[in-house]
């Protein structure tokens, strides 16, 4: 206790001058300059106040600042003395922040900028609303120092891959204004890339305000030319996902020279690619899209979402997804209607809830709602009855004018051939040439 309470007084005596008041206005003389920001900086014997001082001072003797430059330093540091700032977290900040911005590309450039806008932010303080220049300081460091937009230990990242910016003080806050840019979030292990993206950052806010770019699934496997053109869009930094209204999807595999038109999603996941690998998504606004290629005999109309490497076709309920399968003398033999599918290309196409008609020539077996499985490269469809609602319905024969309540039915398309299986797991029997 008695070892706290002569802190407390030391730390009180160094906020004072010689005369006993409070510091208000440090030397214009460099060298009294520093020695009286050395005292102010340290007077709380805290161990990283001290450092960070330390470091500054190497800093400031070795030559690094023009005379003209310790002007602007001393003035500024005599306006926050003004509004009554602390040593922390106010001038510990601000020096973090002057120990990076020589070292930025165009230095001498940034350092007036940045200088410009902190005096524009102090000059706009009310009634000691000081959050807005203590956010913009610590933004300020990290950014000079390694182009971040934030930076976290173990929350979200985002960088700029660019030196070229403007830094402007536009309706009352600081703003970072980029063109053509690579926009990079990091979480753990996992990032994520806006390629030629423009923008302005508000750092006070946290929010950066974006137009244009492009966004690959090249993290999946998948080609540079699929990609997602990006209309407007925002992005709250702190968090790892954000959304765009309007984007542009470039498949040529699926649609060929046609853009489709729809909305955007894109997240860190910082945990499992392999458990949150949906991302990016993808969702068209046009719900009746012809997909292209993804099966010999097969033919598809519906929406197109695109969540990681996973294509959905969608629907809705009064303009549901058609999947149309062929044999190979080009007959039709099965139409499935849903309002989803999943589709992995040359692989399978799954679906529960679909309206289901399997065709013999000129009959057909028929069930209003089942899930299906269809192997692409075997031909083979699987239909199985859910245990709710409609899927309980029995499926029709045509041919024979009967019900049949199967829970599985198994059509292979190159053999024409059916397996049927009885409800409550009778054995199969074996249909040929069902017509």
């Amino acid at each position: 206790m008695k070892l706290y309470f002569t802190s407390f007084l030391i730390s009180i005596f160094f906020s004072f001058n010689l005369f006993g008041q409070p510091l208000s206005q440090f030397s214009e003389n460099s060298n009294d300059f520093i020695k009286e920001l050395g005292d102010y900086m340290t007077a709380s014997q805290t161990k990283s106040m001290e450092e960070i001082y330390e470091d500054f001072e190497k800093l400031f003797r070795s030559g690094i600042f023009t005379a003209e430059e310790i002007q602007v330093i001393q003035r500024t540091a005599n306006t926050m003395l003004v509004q009554r700032m602390t040593a922390s977290p106010y001038f510990s900040n601000y020096l973090l922040g002057l120990m990076q911005v020589k070292n930025a590309e165009l230095g001498e450039k940034r350092f007036t900028e940045w200088h410009d806008l902190l005096n524009q932010i102090i000059g706009g303080i009310e009634n000691r609303k000081l959050k807005p220049y203590q956010n913009f300081l610590v933004f300020s460091h990290k950014f000079f120092e390694k182009k971040a937009l934030r930076d976290s230990k173990t929350g979200v990242k985002w960088f700029v891959g660019s030196d070229k910016y403007q830094m402007k003080y536009e309706n009352g806050e600081p703003v970072i204004e980029f063109e053509k840019i690579d926009l990079i979030g990091q979480r753990g292990q996992d990032s994520i890339m806006i390629e030629g993206t423009s923008g302005m950052y508000h750092p006070v806010k946290e929010v950066w305000k974006g137009s244009g770019g492009k966004v690959t699934w090249e993290r999946y496997g998948l080609e540079a030319e699929v990609y997602a053109e990006l209309g407007e869009y925002e992005i709250e930094v702190k968090r790892s996902i954000y959304d765009v209204a309007s984007a542009r999807m470039h498949y040529p595999l699926y649609f060929g020279s046609r853009v489709v038109e729809g909305s955007f999603q894109d997240k860190l996941s910082g945990v499992n690619r392999a458990i949150e690998g949906s991302y990016p998504r993808f969702e068209s606004k046009d719900n009746f899209l012809e997909i292209k290629n993804i099966g010999e005999g097969v033919e598809f109309k519906g929406g197109f979402r695109l969540h990681g490497t996973t294509v959905y076709g969608f629907g809705s309920k009064k303009s549901r997804a058609e999947l149309l399968l062929y044999n190979d003398s080009k007959a039709l033999t099965y139409k499935g209607l849903s309002e989803l599918f999943s589709i992995r290309r040359e692989e399978r196409i799954a679906g529960e809830g679909v309206e289901s008609t399997v065709y013999f020539g000129a009959d057909s077996l028929y069930h209003p709602s089942v899930k299906i499985r269809f192997k692409i490269p075997t031909k083979v469809l699987q239909l199985s009855r859910g245990q709710r609602g409609s899927d309980r319905n029995p499926f029709f024969n045509s041919l024979h004018n009967i019900n049949m309540d199967a829970d599985k039915l198994e059509y292979h398309l190159e053999t024409d051939s059916v397996f049927i299986g009885i409800h409550y797991f009778v054995p199969c029997f074996f249909v040929k040439n069902f017509h």
